[in-house]
């Protein structure tokens, strides 16, 4: 291909823009975590208002904002402090 752009990476990591010793397990690893804690607190926060039903509504939709925020808090420790 004429006038194409090759762009060469020479990580997985390096890829994702991730330096130091930051792999991508690592990087998984703080997301499941991450994923994991949100959720459950999520879910916990929303079950009061449902006078402790964990299946309710809140109870659900806290679970997907806690996991939603665990993963972005899991990328940034990862990116940011190791």
């Amino acid at each position: 291909m004429r006038g194409a752009a090759s762009v060469s990476v020479a990580t997985p990591s390096a890829a994702l823009g991730l330096e130091g010793n930051v792999t991508i397990s690592t990087m998984k690893k703080l997301i499941y975590l991450g994923i994991g804690i949100g959720g459950t607190v999520g879910a916990w926060l929303g079950a009061i208002p449902d006078h402790g039903n964990w299946l309710g509504g809140w109870s659900i939709l806290g679970s997907l904002v806690g996991s939603l925020a665990g993963i972005w808090l899991g990328y940034k420790i990862g990116k940011n402090y190791l």
